[in-house]
């Protein structure tokens, strides 16, 4: 049966081939130790400067046990780096380098972290021979944003002169969403409640437009309606393109 080779053997190796990983990146220093006088420190396993010359801490896994420890690790490390060297939160990278088995360990809790740190946070899975030499390694897609029940920032109001009327928009927009693929729609009623007289539309259906399920395709809007749909180009500088689509299929048809 063969075993893995020791992490220290691994990182020796992958410190001198670093272009595995990504042109232009420099070993400045292996197990580059870190001092903390608020606590205990820590050793980077490799400390690299990238093509822009940013820093760049580079952490190798190669057990599931401290896989486990990985997200408290390079949490740790960036902020005693950046405060020993005074660098800016912008001028600092991680990367993250696993053997396969280990990711199972890893992707989740590095893609939640990847989506809200400040700092660009990339793995790679590494294969390795039985040497523990490095032969490749390939960038792991860290997992999207769950699509839970969040607004996105289409939204849009409609006004009415009577509460009827609103009601029966409410009705129309909620079949129209639903066409465009829309799984959460949230309508706010609202009115004035001011002297009378002073408005004239003194009814108001606000609506914020959920996530556009993905699961059933792309809305039949380009084949079958007549509003604007964007382009591919239009679409790569939007947010939320599907939902804002989804705007247009609704008030192509539907007033106030």
């Amino acid at each position: 049966m063969t075993t893995t080779p020791h992490e220290n053997h691994i990182r020796g190796f992958l410190a001198q081939r670093l272009h595995l990983l990504e042109p232009g990146l420099r070993r400045v220093d292996e197990e580059y130790v870190l001092t903390n006088s608020q606590g205990t420190g820590g050793r980077i396993d490799i400390l690299a400067r990238d093509r822009h010359n940013m820093w760049v801490v580079i952490e190798l896994k190669r057990a599931n046990q401290t896989a486990r420890e990985a997200t408290q690790e390079i949490t740790k490390y960036v902020e005693l780096l950046r405060r020993e060297k005074r660098i800016p939160s912008d001028d600092i990278r991680v990367i993250v380098v696993a053997l396969e088995p280990q990711w199972q360990e890893l992707l989740a809790p590095l893609s939640n972290l990847a989506r809200n740190w400040q700092h660009d946070l990339r793995g790679y899975s590494l294969r390795i021979d039985d040497d523990g030499v490095p032969l490749d390694a390939r960038r792991v897609d860290l997992l999207p944003e769950p699509l839970d029940q969040k607004l996105t920032p289409i939204h849009f109001i409609y006004l009415f002169e009577h509460r009827d009327g609103r009601d029966r928009c409410w009705k129309q927009v909620v079949r129209r969403a639903a066409e465009a693929h829309v799984d959460d729609l949230v309508g706010v009623d609202l009115d004035y409640c001011g002297p009378s007289g002073i408005v004239m539309y003194p009814h108001a259906l606000y609506l914020g437009f959920g996530r556009a399920s993905s699961r059933k395709g792309r809305p039949p809007c380009g084949q079958e309606c007549d509003h604007e749909i964007l382009d591919k180009t239009e679409r790569d500088e939007y947010e939320h393109p599907d939902e804002y689509d989804a705007l247009c299929h609704v008030t192509s048809s539907v007033f106030g």
